[in-house]
């Protein structure tokens, strides 16, 4: 998939090679037993027939003997073939051309008249006369055993590779089915969509007990990250109401110090410090409500190239009254589906980071691109940029390239707009813009719309 099913299918093959030679090695024993079984059916008609023969030699002599094994050729009935020979191996009568044998059993090559040869299993003996006497008997049974073995054994082969390779085909893909039921739901959770899980089916096998497992482990994460909001909620609000109080109080003190001018100077400091600390709790309540992908149901078809188009006018006055620049390039009737509040508050953050750090080095820009399926917000200046180890810690929050921490601000707007991008299935990419930083804001086209 992709590669998910190169496990499955791997498997499947082993089996398949297993099973395989399972049965050539099965089909071989089978064979061999055949072959051998035959061949004892062989030699015990060869051993009756011998013992026959060595009788006559015993009971009636050697003449008599010859006559014997002349009568039972000329009948050519029983399908046995003889040959008799003297003590120095000539032959003396039988119509069995082989070459001189050993006693006992063996299997041996007969050449007929017209140069063709075949098998046959043959017993030697000497006779009481001296005499080597030798009784054949055609091994076709046996031989006739390998074709159809053959054929039996290849055909089981074949059948067993397409069966395996049936089998395994519908193994894999019973296992991609359901682990990308699993995947399926893991890239919903990483969408944002914490109360999403795993479909346990009625099987109870092992892939529905791990479910179960990952399941609980879902609702204990998904509990853990509840608390966590609403605790940094909690502290937020609770926060928040005391620092106003305090704020009011301050300013109330400002009215009363009248012309102080060392007292009031310090109250003023006071009063923007704690708008400092406001606006902290602020942004972080701001990026969580984002986060948590509530804000989706409000989403809705927007006409991006309007908002923009304001906001470009908006920010062109407010960069000359800081004397810098910026420049906008915006197309019609550019559509989207998204929060549009959102969506202009990321470009807003991305303006301001812009202007306030490479206001002064050259033009800004702002441009809206459609790619693909979705669009692109560009954000470029001619300024310091971010060097490109750093550019994926920025994005964090509280992360500042400041270590000293005296320009201004909290370090929580590009994670800002990373949370924005993310929660209308979107991304927020920084690239070098040779001098400067280039923010690609890309979204799609229909609000990371989900099934």
């Amino acid at each position: 998939m992709r590669n998910e099913s190169g496990t499955a299918r791997r498997a499947a093959l082993f089996f398949i090679g297993c099973f395989a030679l399972i049965t050539i090695i099965l089909g071989f024993g089978v064979h061999f037993v055949s072959s051998q079984a035959v061949d004892r059916q062989i030699d015990a008609q060869i051993a009756r027939e011998m013992q026959e023969l060595v009788t006559i030699d015993r009971k009636e002599g050697l003449g008599v003997l010859e006559n014997e094994i002349r009568r039972r050729e000329e009948r050519s009935v029983n399908g046995f073939g003889y040959l008799l020979r003297d003590a120095d191996r000539r032959p003396i009568i039988g119509s069995l051309r082989v070459p001189p044998l050993s006693e006992g059993v063996g299997t041996s090559w007969v050449i007929e008249s017209d140069g063709t040869d075949h098998g046959v299993r043959t017993a030697t003996t000497k006779l009481r006369s001296s005499a080597w006497l030798t009784v054949a008997l055609a091994a076709a049974p046996t031989n006739a055993l390998h074709p159809p073995l053959l054929i039996l054994f290849g055909t089981s082969l074949v059948l067993m590779f397409g069966l395996g390779i049936l089998g395994g085909a519908l193994f894999s893909r019973g296992i991609r089915r359901r682990l990308e039921t699993m995947n399926s739901s893991a890239r919903a959770i990483i969408d944002g969509k914490l109360d999403t899980r795993i479909t346990v089916t009625e099987r109870g096998d092992e892939f529905d007990h791990l479910a179960v497992t990952l399941n609980l482990m879902l609702d204990r994460i998904d509990a853990l990250v509840g608390n966590l909001r609403r605790v940094s909620s909690d502290i937020g609000h609770d926060l928040r109401t005391p620092i106003n109080r305090l704020r009011q109080r301050i300013e109330r003190l400002r009215t009363l110090a009248g012309k102080e001018p060392g007292l009031a100077d310090e109250l003023d400091a006071a009063i923007a410090d704690i708008d400092g600390i406001l606006a902290i709790f602020a942004a972080l309540m701001r990026i969580s409500e984002v986060e948590s992908g509530a804000l989706r149901r409000y989403f809705a078809p927007l006409d991006l190239s309007a908002g923009l188009t304001l906001l470009g006018e908006s920010y062109a006055l407010v960069a000359e009254d800081a004397g810098a620049e910026l420049r906008y390039e915006i197309p019609l009737r550019v559509e989207i589906v998204g929060d549009q509040e959102l969506i202009l508050q990321a470009v807003v953050n991305l303006l301001e980071n812009a202007l306030r750090h490479a206001g002064g080095a050259g033009p800004v820009t702002l441009s809206l691109s459609r790619v693909g399926e979705g669009v692109e917000i560009v954000v470029a200046d001619c300024g310091p940029g971010i060097p490109p180890e750093e550019r994926a810690r920025v994005v964090e929050r509280f992360t500042r390239l400041d270590p000293a921490r005296t320009s201004p601000g909290q370090g929580l707007g590009l994670n800002l707009v990373r949370a924005i991008a993310e929660a209308h299935g979107g991304s927020l990419t920084l690239e070098d813009a040779n001098p400067g930083l280039r923010a690609v804001l890309t979204l799609p086209r229909d609000g990371g719309k989900q099934d």
